[in-house]
């Protein structure tokens, strides 16, 4: 039988294929309380395994569901370990990797930054529509801009196409801290260490806070921070321990056990210094362009509300023992302030760094 993952539009560019639904022998009402964060560790899985099969994954909440898509054939390896989850549909012959939807994405993005250079935008790929998507302030739209822009959108890009849409926009806002907390400047995220670098006991935090950075009364070393292409992250070394630790809340410690990528409509919790503990958050977009600050920032996981104030900045967002991200900023998706984080597997990536666990 071959299930569609999306319903046919006018505009689609591919079909998805065949579908294999893995399952185990438990009952629907067996579902473990991490079954998310299992789902999330599939998708984790297949994204860093076979980047060049790996689609996108996505998460329902309400009915307790999720699924892994590949562009083609679906990973013996990964049907292999989905088989054991019965909430878990994992779908093959998309017709497009994450890779190749990315690589699009941004010829998009860049084309229209480079003929637009004061333009303010954020960009996204919408695997369910199969567009780019461009969200942009109705009250930069000059003449020059739009033509600029449809001539962009005409333009041919394989599997995928360009949607601009319009909305009242108004400045992005950084969650950069102004006084007190885990850090003089930001919240910290999770424990780190580095092989590469030779450090033992770091912190990571937002790359946008200031690189003059203390936990409480001890001195932190700034080893370096990258915003832009990548995200928005940065590490901080220290002479004091690290433990592989966090806290979800104030005063309640968490052990980490692991990192995840996360997933179209996993819900997340967050903590910050000015608000705390936050739970429910939905994830609604990855990968995730804004333009609305310089430099740009891209790799960002988009959240379905705005909860975080300034002075959260840097703080982890998990689930469990999990952790997923490093709260960067608050910026304007589908025409509302979302919160938005870096993925935390991407600052391990390109910092050179791994996050402590038990």
């Amino acid at each position: 039988m071959t299930k569609k993952l999306f319903p046919m539009v006018a505009v689609a560019i591919f079909s998805l294929g065949a579908s294999f639904m893995a399952r185990a022998e438990t009952t629907g009402s067996e579902v473990p309380e991490n079954w998310q964060d299992e789902i999330a560790g599939i998708a984790t899985l297949a994204e860093e395994q076979y980047p060049q099969d790996f689609t996108t994954s996505t998460i329902d909440t309400d009915k307790v569901k999720g699924a892994v898509y590949f562009k083609a054939e679906i990973p013996r390896e990964i049907a292999k370990k989905a088989a054991r989850l019965p909430y878990l549909e994992l779908v093959g012959d998309t017709g497009i990797s994450n890779l190749e939807a990315q690589d699009i994405h941004h010829e998009i993005a860049d084309k229209v930054h480079q003929e637009n250079p004061d333009l303010k935008f954020g960009s996204f790929v919408d695997f369910k529509k199969r567009t780019v998507e461009i969200e942009l302030d109705s009250s930069q739209a000059q003449e020059r801009m739009s033509n600029s822009i449809a001539e962009i959108a005409n333009k041919h890009y394989g599997k995928l196409k360009l949607n601009i849409k319009y909305a009242i926009k108004s400045k992005s806002t950084l969650d950069a801290l102004y006084g007190g907390g885990f850090m003089n400047k930001c919240t910290s995220a999770f424990s780190v260490e580095s092989e590469y670098f030779n450090f033992g006991n770091a912190l990571l935090t937002a790359g946008h806070c200031n690189t003059s950075q203390s936990y409480q009364s001890i001195p932190l070393t700034y080893e370096g921070n990258y915003v832009g292409e990548r995200g928005d992250f940065a590490v901080y070394s220290t002479t004091a321990y690290t433990a592989p630790q966090y806290y979800s809340k104030p005063g309640h410690l968490v052990n980490v056990t692991a990192t995840r990528n996360p997933a179209v409509g996993q819900a997340l919790c967050r903590n910050g210094m000015t608000t705390g503990q936050e739970c429910g958050q939905r994830v609604v977009a990855n990968e995730y362009c804004d333009y609305t600050e310089k430099p740009r920032v891209c790799g960002l996981t988009v959240m379905n509300s705005r909860l975080a104030r300034r002075g959260d900045s840097g703080g982890p967002w998990f689930s469990s023992t999990y952790a997923y991200g490093i709260h960067s900023r608050a910026l304007l998706y589908d025409n509302s302030a979302r919160d938005a984080f870096t993925p935390v597997r991407a600052a391990e990536k390109y910092l050179n760094v791994k996050v402590k666990t038990v």
